[in-house]
């Protein structure tokens, strides 16, 4: 029997048939979510960040079904998230999170707020600030969009302390899967966007015996439904909804934790393809 359609990565409609994209859009808000149907109340599965293309299928009543051309999530956004698009990026925001400016003046209200990982065009700089066409952001805060960051946890550090948001994308609130996947973006590689996905597109660590003496800082540890970040010295780091935020913690308080919480185990250890040709 065929497996059932993912339906977060297929644009379907309910008899099961595929939809064709009518064009391609960018976000040009900060951040908006991804909902699972068309209305403020229906559950958040994801967020878009500017600058992230998507392909629209449909655009009625003020949402628009789309899917994001970034991880391949299918949903539905408010119209007024979309624009045409743009030049492609030159920089990517490297810091957590940086206001965007109508001037380049620090002093200006600023009019939006843009999370890291969200790539921009940069036409002219001034006073330190790069001009957008979203308005003006700090030079300190962006890096060209082919630097990536090069210590995977010193980049997952930078967000402790961030709230838990079931469906978030952002330093501002995010799940676990999340915070993997803008984690990895930062070091310049590109993982899908739920635990189970990651799982199945990541090398694994064949034989791992459950000692940590086997791991490497940036290794994946894998539950069913859950992910952390290996940082070494007996500690990982994770989104996770038992203190509802980024928290570090030792390996087997947290197998032990989770395996009394839900009866789960470590289902898998996987390396990112950047620690395997280390």
């Amino acid at each position: 029997m065929a497996d059932a359609p993912d339906r977060r990565l297929q644009a379907l409609r309910e008899d099961g048939t595929a939809v064709e994209s009518e064009r391609t859009a960018e976000i040009v808000t900060g951040h908006t979510p991804l909902r699972r149907s068309p209305g403020i109340d229906a559950p958040l599965d994801s967020e878009l960040l500017y600058g992230e293309r998507v392909d629209v299928y449909e655009e009625e009543n003020g949402w628009a079904w789309v899917q994001n051309q970034t991880d391949g999530y299918v949903g539905y956004v408010e119209a007024g998230a979309l624009g045409d698009v743009g030049t492609d990026p030159t920089h990517r925001i490297s810091a957590l999170r940086t206001f965007v400016y109508p001037e380049p003046d620090l002093k200006t209200p600023p009019a939006d707020l843009l999370s890291l990982t969200s790539e921009i065009s940069v036409s002219e700089q001034e006073n330190g600030f790069g001009e957008t066409p979203h308005g003006w952001v700090w030079g300190g805060h962006v890096s060209p969009v082919d630097q990536f960051e090069t210590n995977i946890t010193a980049v997952a550090c930078a967000f402790l302390g961030t709230p838990y948001l079931w469906g978030g994308r952002t330093s501002i609130g995010l799940d676990c899967s999340a915070f993997v996947q803008l984690t990895l973006a930062s070091c310049g590689l590109a993982v899908p966007r739920d635990t189970d996905l990651q799982e199945t597109a990541l090398p694994e660590l064949a034989e791992w015996s459950g000692s940590d003496e086997d791991l490497l800082p940036g290794d994946l540890i894998f539950w069913p439904g859950h992910v952390a970040i290996w940082l070494g010295q007996g500690r990982l780091i994770h989104a996770n909804a038992t203190h509802m935020a980024v928290t570090p913690g030792g390996l087997q308080d947290t197998v032990d934790h989770i395996e009394q919480s839900t009866g789960d185990t470590v289902s898998s250890i996987r390396r990112p393809d950047y620690l395997v040709s280390a």
